[in-house]
């Protein structure tokens, strides 16, 4: 029997399965549906003849395993980028149904034809990269919506044996869009198995976005010594606790982690740490917020600067009369990397993020970035830290111990979550060769290994490091293993990826 949809082998399956890191040669079959039957007649092939299969939305899940199985022995890869509608859109409550295809980029777009008023769910993997892909891992961003699986109101998806699951309060039909507004809907949380989970593919959702605010403002702060990070973290847990709402959250940059980010010869700010965040809401709440930030952070910082339209349009005006004269080219670069990151805060995809990826190339392409087309060797560790002083300096300490010793910068950036946690991640960037791969994955274990001693828990895993995801004896991970068997009794759906072979 033909599948109804394209298959790729050979050198075709080779492009699509680029990764940021080495791989041994490995013969995958891609198969690309193009809508949610062509999706059954895959899983039913792969159940009759009980072979494993692993859905991915784009592939472009880069520093994670792109999209790459967690386990040698799955080598059908359900790629599903054809299918990339956006089924319905509320454009009162901003409401929007959409497949796993559909981009940043392509919601900004749908969006700005419409008019509407809300804003696109925006990352630093920049616009190519799939809206449920990143839902389901957990993924955060940078606008007022940051915790984008909490956005999720409602899941289609085919399940191993090819039944349709749909969340109990949508009213979905074969091309109806859900008509639910509640995420939890009744009974037990289902939905939740398929967030870091390999129980069936996804192939509709239904995303809550965040309506445009009146005024979005970026602020940086620089704390000066390395010394002054326990009171600056102490500071931005109290900021946080306090102002609420119109504070996005709160982004603290190791200069170790800028240097990577930024062009040779680049001029930068001397600082320990650069702090960045958002501000969303009204003229009155941001100004008022706008001084909460400067009375707490103040006093720990050399200096706190505000951004927003207004003034990056001046500062573009004195760019550009500074340019005329031959002068400032640092100026242009700064100009201009402000104004893609208030772009991306307003709900503007972008690539600024994507350079850092590229610190040991020697060329950045000037757009349509694309790391692992690129030959970039980047894994990202993504622990959870308590938002308080001495965790973070505790943190802080094992990421240079371990890093240093594999050759690796420290490049740490705190991200708030809420006022009590922050994710941190950290990149090791390498040459993918299979030297430099066994180096980074060395380097990977130790610090998952000891970061859990020292109670710093990933958010999410890699392809290649599932293992130690699932190694504890914990309950949680027997029942979840528990639960994967009993809904996919062969074994057909992503075998290994967060559960127990």
């Amino acid at each position: 029997m033909l599948l109804p949809m394209y298959v790729l082998t050979g050198d075709a399956a080779d492009v699509v399965m680029a990764d940021t890191d080495w791989h041994a040669r490995r013969d995958y079959i891609v198969l690309k549906p193009a809508n949610r039957n062509e999706v059954r007649i895959a899983l039913a092939i792969a159940a009759e003849m009980r072979v494993p299969v692993h859905p991915v939305s784009t592939g472009r899940n880069w520093g994670y395993g792109s999209g790459h199985p967690p386990e040698r022995g799955t080598q059908v890869i359900l790629h599903l980028a054809r299918l990339d509608r956006i089924v319905d859109f509320d454009s009162q409550k901003g409401l929007v149904t959409l497949e796993p295809g559909v981009t940043q980029g392509m919601l900004a777009k749908f969006l700005e034809c419409n008019g509407a008023r809300f804003m696109t769910p925006t990352t630093g993997a920049g616009p190519s990269c799939s809206l449920i892909g990143n839902a389901l891992e957990r993924g955060y961003g940078l606008t007022p919506c940051a915790d984008h699986f909490a956005a999720v109101m409602g899941i289609e998806a085919v399940l191993p044996d090819g039944q349709i699951y749909r969340s109990p309060l949508a009213t979905w039909g074969d091309d109806v869009a859900p008509l639910g507004h509640y995420k939890w809907g009744c009974g037990p949380y289902l939905d939740g198995l398929f967030s870091q989970g390999a129980f069936g593919v996804v192939t509709r959702m239904t995303l809550a976005l965040a309506r445009r605010p009146a005024r979005v403002e970026s602020f940086y702060f620089w704390i000066g010594q390395d010394d002054g990070l326990e009171a600056a973290v102490d500071r931005i847990q109290d900021l946080l606790a306090s102002a609420g709402g119109p504070i996005g959250g709160i982004n603290l940059v190791s200069a170790e982690r800028l240097n990577l980010m930024v062009k040779q010869g680049s001029k930068l700010p001397r600082a320990a740490w650069i702090g960045t965040g958002a501000l969303y809401g009204d003229r009155s709440q941001v100004l008022a917020t706008r001084k909460s930030i400067t009375s707490r952070l103040g006093p720990v910082s050399k200096k706190i600067m505000f951004l927003n339209r207004a003034r990056l349009r001046l500062a573009e005006r004195l760019e550009h009369f500074a340019s005329s004269f031959g002068l400032a080219p640092s100026l242009r670069q700064l100009v201009r990397s402000t104004a893609e990151i208030l772009g991306v805060l307003e709900g503007k995809p972008s690539e600024f993020a994507l350079p850092l990826a590229y610190a040991a190339r020697m060329e950045v392409p000037a757009h349509d970035l694309d790391p692992a087309r690129d030959g970039c060797g980047l894994l990202w560790y993504a622990p959870v830290v308590p938002l308080d002083g001495p965790a973070a300096r505790r943190y802080y300490r094992l990421a240079v111990r371990i890093c240093s010793r594999y050759g690796f910068k420290p490049a740490v950036t705190f991200s708030s979550l809420s006022p009590i946690a922050f994710d941190s991640t950290l990149p090791l960037i390498f040459e993918p060769t299979q030297e430099g791969s066994s180096r980074a994955h060395t380097c990977m274990k130790e610090l998952i290994q000891q970061g859990k001693e020292e109670g710093f828990f990933p958010y999410r895993y890699g392809a290649a490091s599932m293992a130690e995801a699932v190694s504890s004896p914990d309950v949680f991970w027997r029942l979840a293993t528990d639960l994967k068997r009993t809904v996919d009794p062969n074994g057909i759906i992503s075998p290994g990826r967060y559960h127990r072979s």
